[in-house]
């Protein structure tokens, strides 16, 4: 078969499609070009859907908010958060429509990737969100090295690796170094929660060094790609996320136990 159709007509059969479909498999479109080229064009045919998450991991980031003090109350919480990673900004966007009481602080490395959210995803900054241009390693530890810290009560990490030879798309590995999640910690109020999406054939969320050490109990979404709470109500999004059916806690891991919760 031809994958190029000899018509208008034929592009718009449904025998076209079937065969182009048996034949392609999984493998059916191909990309030509980066999302920054290709963007303009896209963007004549699909449409962001305003306040909605597409992502599963973006959903299991936001259903992890529960494991915050007082969750039925978070909408009327001043909530700080920082998200590394802006990407088309639905996650920061969806926190600041939903949460009125939220400020965000989204940081980017890629200044075109701002362009690139506000131009084609209604991405706009705020009173309440704000975006800094940098590296998001060397704004936590710019933060981390100041007097005043505890900064934020949610930090979330939606950032990709460039270098995949590494087995690891998400998060860049530095990102999850011992020393790097102290800094972490040390900007997270006491009662304050961490998230990481990851996505890596080359760590297991269960083996990763210093989550369970360095910054107590954690949990994972069984969904999509593995998405990591850490906080010290884990147990209260096991509920959530096995619906209702809380895991035995690995005693390996430094989640609570007979009821106790481990300090974040």
């Amino acid at each position: 078969m031809n994958l190029l159709p000899k018509s208008s007509k034929e592009f718009g059969s449904a025998d076209y499609w079937e065969k182009f479909f048996q034949q392609r498999g999984k493998k059916a479109f191909e990309w030509y070009g980066g999302y920054l080229e290709l963007c303009g064009v896209l963007h004549k045919y699909i449409k962001p859907r305003e306040k909605l998450l597409c992502c599963e991991h973006h959903k299991a980031m936001i259903a992890g908010l529960a494991l915050l003090r007082n969750p039925e109350l978070l909408l009327e919480t001043p909530l700080a958060m920082l998200v590394v990673g802006l990407g088309g900004g639905s996650l920061p966007l969806f926190v600041h429509d939903h949460f009125p009481k939220s400020c965000i602080d989204a940081v980017e490395i890629d200044p075109s990737m701002l362009d690139v959210a506000t131009q084609w995803f209604g991405f706009s900054q705020s009173e309440r969100m704000k975006v800094h241009i940098a590296d998001g390693l060397d704004y936590i530890t710019s933060l981390a090295g100041r007097e005043a810290q505890s900064c934020y009560s949610v930090i979330m990490f939606d950032v990709d690796s460039k270098d995949l030879t590494l087995g690891v798309s998400c998060p860049p590995p530095a990102f999850v170094d011992q020393p790097f999640l102290q800094k972490v910690k040390s900007i997270l109020t006491p009662e304050g929660a961490w998230s990481c999406d990851l996505a890596s054939s080359a760590l297991d969320p269960f083996q990763v060094s210093g989550y369970p050490d360095l910054l107590g109990p954690w949990t994972c979404c069984p969904h999509c790609q593995p998405v990591l709470w850490i906080s010290g109500q884990v147990q209260l999004l096991h509920s959530l996320l096995h619906g209702g059916n809380s895991p035995t806690p690995n005693p390996s891991s430094g989640a609570a136990t007979n009821g106790k919760q481990a300090p974040i």
